[in-house]
This record gives C-alpha cells, structure tokens and sequence, in this order.
C-alpha cells in the first residue's frame, strides 16, 4: 500500500485536484483532500514534490503482439522520405541482424514518400536481396515483398486475391495470410521476450489499461495464449490492465479460452480500409469507377449483406 501526497489529478468529469491517493496492487482505494487515519499508519508515504500524479493512459486497439515484435525485432521504415533511404535503413537494420528468417519492416506509404508510390517486388531488390524481406504498409492492410520473399509464399497464399507477383504488393487476403506466414518464422521464445520488453516500454510511457487484438498468424494462435499469460502475471505485479480480443471468426476459440469478447480485424474484418484504397463503400472509390471495394465476408453475414446488397 501506497499513499501519494501532492498534487494529484483526477481527470474526472469536474477536474477534480485532490492532495491524497491511497493505491495497494494497482486499485485506487482512496482519493481526497484529508488522508484517513486507517490509511496513515499502515502506508508506505510518497512524497510528489513539484511533481503531479495522473491516472494512466489506456490504448483503445492495439495490435500488441505485433506491435511487440515491431518494437523489438521488427525495425521501422516511417522516417524514409524516398526509395532510397528505404535501402539505407534496410541494410544499416541487416547488418545488426543476423539471425531472422525473414526481415520484417513496418510504415511505408506512398503519402509519405517523394515517389508518391509504394515500391515494387524489383525494385526492393536492387535495395536488398541477400534474405527474403517484407515491409507493412503504414495502413496495416497491405505489404511489399522482395523477390525472395515472395517466392516462398506457398500457393495457399498466391491464389488468394490481392496476391501479386509482378509489383511483390500483397492485399485482401492475400495479405492478411502473407503476413500469418511471415510471423510464423518468429520463435517462441523471441515472442516471450519481446511482449515481455514492450509491457515495460508502454508503462514507461504512462499507459496502464490495452485492449490487444490478438490472432496473428502465429501456429495454434500461440501468441494469444502468450499475450494472456503474461498479462496475468504482470497485473498481479504491478496492476497493468489488460482485456484480449480474439481476431477470429471461430466462436468455439472464443469459448474454449474463456474469454468474453472478440474483435479487432485480420479474420474479423468485414471490409478494407481507405489507406490500401480497398474500403467497402456503397459509392465507388475515386481511383477507379468500377471498385467500390473490398467485403471480405460477403454475404455471409445477413446484416452487411443486405447494406451492401446493390453494390457488391
């Protein structure tokens, strides 16, 4: 048990500054202006000084297993301004890397880049071409493969749709499966330890309470059952909030884990998204007056079959 003296806000509905906090395993158990006597023998007092203390940050959506990889073993691509400064962050990340499979980036986009394109399958290549290489969109729908990356892709994945050979960009499904395979790679082991480092990294940054959709390829969805182990561990350590949603469209997995909610995207998408141009609409996309795109699930699901009955 803990007691906090100070300034402490509350971010409450009236912004309400009080002088005391009372905390034990992460739960608030008394916030106010007068410290109770059943608190003030029994506590360990921290004085806050010219600091504040505010309750923690929650992340609504979070991709954590693979924000974890991405944090610890993938590298990020946002800051390239051009195709050449992909190459150069590409191989300054190879040459520390000796051991991956595969090379995994993240956070082109063709926004973001003087080419106003993505890059293709050859032309990644003449960048890197010594181990198979895939980068994600900045969107999370879509990704750019090098040429040996690709042709490890087995024909589950390449007649999928929004596979493309030619430019190495794969979309729709193509996509979700591309990277299923792609994180397969990753070990175990690796996986413990980088979901292990990134509960710390965003404690680090004030947050406290995720909701991690999980369900990314991973084989018999070991990274689900990583993410809820070691969150129980961590909310009986330090309190960290943590509450799972299951990207599948299997009902049973949900039961079997006991869990009482599913969502996120991946197998429970119904549609694309704006940033791979693949949205479903009931108005065609600007790009091209044929699309109105991408409903993954088509007429399966009663309600959005009927919504998107005229157009798809």
């Amino acid at each position: 048990m803990q007691v906090f003296h100070g300034t402490i806000l509350t971010c409450d509905r009236e912004n309400n500054v009080y002088r005391y906090l009372v905390e034990e395993k992460g739960r608030i158990l008394y916030v106010g202006d007068e410290l109770p006597e059943e608190y003030s023998s029994k506590a360990y007092r921290v004085e806050l000084g010219e600091k504040a203390l505010i309750p923690c940050f929650g992340d609504g959506h979070l991709h954590f297993s693979n924000w974890a990889l991405v944090s610890v073993a993938y590298f990020d691509m946002r800051a390239a301004r051009n195709f050449m400064e992909i190459g150069e962050i590409i191989n300054n990340f190879a040459v520390g890397d000796k051991k991956s499979k595969i090379l995994i980036s993240f956070g082109i986009s063709a926004h973001s880049l003087e080419e106003k394109r993505l890059i293709t399958r050859k032309e990644l290549d003449t960048l890197y071409s010594e181990r198979p290489l895939l980068i994600v969109c900045y969107d999370g729908h879509s990704l750019i493969g090098n040429s040996k990356f690709i042709d490890l892709c087995p024909n589950n994945i390449r007649e999928l749709r929004g596979f493309n050979a030619d430019t190495g960009q794969l979309f729709h499904e193509a996509y979700f499966k591309g990277l299923d395979y792609a994180t397969s790679t990753v070990s175990p082991l690796f996986m413990v330890k980088s979901i292990i480092k990134s509960f710390d990294l965003l404690a680090e940054k004030g947050i406290g309470l995720i909701h991690p959709v999980e369900g990314i390829g991973f084989p018999n969805d070991l990274d689900v059952t990583l993410v809820s182990m070691i969150a129980r561990a961590r909310a009986k350590k330090n309190g960290f909030q943590i509450r799972i949603f299951f990207q599948t469209m299997d009902i049973e997995k949900v039961r079997k884990r006991r869990f009482p909610r599913i969502g996120g995207c991946f197998a429970t998408a119904l549609d694309g998204c704006f940033g791979a141009r693949d949205a479903a609409l009931v108005e065609f996309l600007a790009h091209d007056a044929r699309f109105f795109g991408i409903h993954l699930h088509g007429h399966r699901l009663g309600f959005t079959g009927r919504v998107f009955h005229d157009h798809l």
